[in-house]
């Protein structure tokens, strides 16, 4: 397979997770994105992964925009390229607007794309929207369990048995609040849709940006969780996207 090209260290990939993930499912890309010679630095957003300890039904979209830019402002990072994985697209243009111009890029990896104002729940299908307010119902109301790592599109056994060791909760307040940010204009902007899948939650979104010149649009044949299942494929888009 062809070497990831070199890009200068000026430029840092922002790797922010999805839900009932944490940094650590991006571990595998992050690799090959160092080994490329290009910087990153992976998001635990509150209440999931290593930080499931925190989770509490104050935990909104600010509390997980807050998590990234925090990540940035104390990293001292002056060029970043943000990827955001499923559920983080709701509110990766809140990141964006508070870190201006420091942002070059905005990566939406099989991703929500929300207008200004919706909330998760809205931009998935209906059928999957009471899925998971069933399942918040069904766990106090405020916090929904994880689904198996099967259906983030895993199909090796040990895959599936690591990621589904490490999924923990997500706090449904970030699902159902009404807070979702655009893209703002001015950073590049990628949507790569893993086509490889069963659910159709984000087909629409894939297809807004395929017809929208304003985008890159990119597949991957792969379920869901392309950072688990392809990683070399995702790490060598991904460092193009820092090196353009």
């Amino acid at each position: 397979m062809a070497q990831s090209p070199r890009v200068t260290a000026a430029t840092t990939l922002v790797l922010v997770h999805g839900a009932w993930h944490g940094g650590w499912c991006w571990s595998r890309v992050e690799a090959r994105i160092l080994a490329s010679g290009a910087d990153s630095r992976s998001v635990t957003l509150t209440g999931l992964g290593e930080r499931a300890h925190l989770i509490s039904p104050e935990i909104s979209l600010e509390t997980h925009i807050d998590d990234v830019v925090g990540l940035v402002e104390s990293e001292e990072l002056e060029r970043v390229v943000i990827v955001g994985h499923s559920y983080s697209g709701i509110f990766l243009g809140g990141v964006a607007e508070q870190l201006g111009d420091r942002v070059k890029g905005l990566v939406y990896l099989d991703a929500l794309v929300p207008n200004r104002g919706d909330s998760a729940l809205e931009l998935y299908p209906r059928e999957v929207a009471a899925t998971l307010e069933d399942a918040a119902k069904g766990a106090g109301g405020w916090r929904i369990p994880p689904w198996p790592a099967a259906s983030f599109g895993i199909s090796e056994p040990a895959d599936c048995e690591w990621v589904g060791r490490r999924l923990t909760d997500h706090p449904f307040r970030t699902l159902a609040e009404a807070g979702g940010v655009p893209p703002p204009a001015g950073p590049e902007r990628t949507y790569i849709f893993c086509a490889d899948r069963r659910r159709e939650s984000y087909v629409r979104f894939a297809e807004a940006a395929r017809k929208d010149p304003g985008w890159e649009y990119l597949e991957l044949s792969c379920g869901h969780d392309a950072m688990v299942i392809l990683p070399q494929a995702l790490a060598e888009i991904l460092v193009r996207a820092a090196r353009r």
